[in-house]
């Protein structure tokens, strides 16, 4: 047993009869293992090699070989009107040349003269050649060249896709280890109110303390238990949405069982990432999926003018097979310069508007295209270096909430202090205690903040 099969078994197949033995902590760096291994849409996308490379041989196919041939025979009141054999291979290339050879074999009493041959046939040999229009770009060569394209564009979206999936997937791991240090804090702040109360109770009993304390004291464990109630609720709401995007091998849905619980990341998670790509951030974003999909888009319209072009130019079409004669027994070829099938076929039209227009067009998307790189570059930018300032103010501000923690911890037990002397009230001591528990909540949502702005930064230049 591997140990990926180990932690399946830890931290999802387990029941939870486990609850009450040593908790199981599954990290953040084998969550997303098994995100990556498993998630379906991360396996969907694999899907598109195989569309690229189906795509790249359909486009080949233009440039296959083919075979034709015909035969027709009429035969009636036992006379043989005729028998006809035709027979070709054209084999293209990728130069707008066709290579042409065949054969033809015509008996028959009743044949057109045109279509009479010397009895053991003829065979040809020969080109067909595009002098103007598709002689430097055809549509087959395009289909080709487009086809390439799509490989590159389905590259970039399974980038788009991946990076999408694991930043998603760790925002919702953010969520579940802040929901889970939340429930943590009010834990204890549940026990600090229930020990509250038990001394306020006993120093009622005892005839020392005053039932309004006992009172303050009893609102304020109610309070703290109904806050738990909520931060328990919260935490299984985040932890079931953690579960989508936890699959195990063939396409099965994971959950979490009761004692897998979340590692606490660290204000240092992420940090010395963000600041590596910050180093080459402005070579990253020339290469963010979003960029290369204008490039790409400007290569289609290329494509697209290319063949355009040649519709400005005419066609004109060489076709050019000499005849070869075969002997009596069908063993040698003799040939002649006088014995040859040639043709040329012209076409243009005059005013050629349809393609002007349509090279106008084209020149118009490039010349958008070209306004829109700049434009985006410059915002994502803008974003990053947003981010960028968020990041340090966040930490600026989670300073401070830590600082207040510290000096509300202090007065907190300066209270109690004063609250056993007998020289302060429960009123006193719960509203330190309420502040000293505010601060923390505040900076526990300043560290889910910063730790979610980091791993922004990171999606934005999909380095994940």
């Amino acid at each position: 047993m591997n140990m990926r099969e180990i932690g399946f078994i830890l931290f999802f197949l387990v029941p939870t009869i486990l609850v009450g033995q040593d908790k199981v902590t599954l990290t953040y760096e084998d969550f997303i293992a098994t995100v990556t291994d498993y998630h379906p849409v991360l396996s969907q996308i694999a899907l598109l090699d195989e569309q690229s490379d189906a795509y790249l041989l359909k486009a080949k196919g233009n440039f296959d070989p083919t075979v034709d041939f015909q035969f027709g025979k009429k035969s009636f009141d036992d006379k043989n009107y005729y028998r006809k054999i035709d027979g070709n291979i054209k084999i293209p290339t990728r130069i707008g040349l066709d290579i042409v050879a065949g054969y033809e074999n015509n008996v028959g009493q009743f044949l057109d003269s045109e279509e009479s041959l010397p009895g053991p046939g003829l065979l040809s040999a020969g080109i067909s050649l595009p002098l103007g229009n598709g002689l430097r770009y055809d549509e087959r060569r395009k289909v080709l060249d487009e086809a390439k394209l799509i490989g590159e564009k389905n590259e970039l979206k399974q980038i788009e896709v991946y990076n999408k999936v694991l930043f998603n997937a760790t925002k919702s791991y953010i969520e579940w280890q802040n929901d889970y240090q939340k429930v943590l804090l009010y834990e204890q702040a549940n026990v600090v109110a229930t020990q509250s109360f038990m001394n306020s109770k006993q120093l009622y009993i005892q005839g020392v303390g005053t039932a309004m304390d006992t009172l303050e004291a009893q609102l304020n464990l109610d309070q703290r238990n109904a806050s738990l109630l909520k931060s328990e609720q919260n935490y299984f709401v985040t932890k079931q949405a953690l579960n989508n995007y936890l699959w195990g091998p063939n396409n099965v849905l994971l959950a979490l069982n009761e004692s897998t619980f979340p590692q606490i990341l660290t204000t240092e998670m992420w940090i010395d990432q963000v600041a590596s790509l910050q180093v080459v951030q402005d070579e990253r974003i020339q290469n963010i999926t979003a960029v290369r999909n204008l490039g790409i888009e400007s290569a289609q319209l290329g494509l697209d003018k290319k063949l355009e072009r040649e519709f400005l130019k005419p066609i004109i079409d060489l076709k050019y097979n000499p005849l070869f004669r075969l002997d009596d027994n069908n063993r040698f070829l003799s040939y002649t310069t006088s014995d040859y099938k040639a043709g040329v076929q012209a076409y243009y039209p005059i005013f050629a508007r349809k393609a002007r227009g349509n090279l106008k067009l084209i020149d118009i998307d490039i010349e958008s295209l070209g306004l829109e790189l700049p434009l985006l570059i410059e915002n994502t930018n803008i974003d990053l270096q947003t981010l960028i300032q968020n990041n340090q103010t966040i930490l600026d501000r989670l300073m401070i909430a830590r600082k207040n923690i510290l000096g509300a911890t202090r007065l907190f037990e300066a209270e109690m202090i004063k609250f056993n002397l007998g020289e302060s009230s429960q009123f006193l001591l719960n509203s330190r205690e309420f502040k000293k528990l505010d601060f923390e909540l505040k900076a526990l949502e300043l560290e889910k903040e910063l730790l979610k702005n980091r791993t922004k930064y990171i999606y934005k230049l999909q380095a994940f």
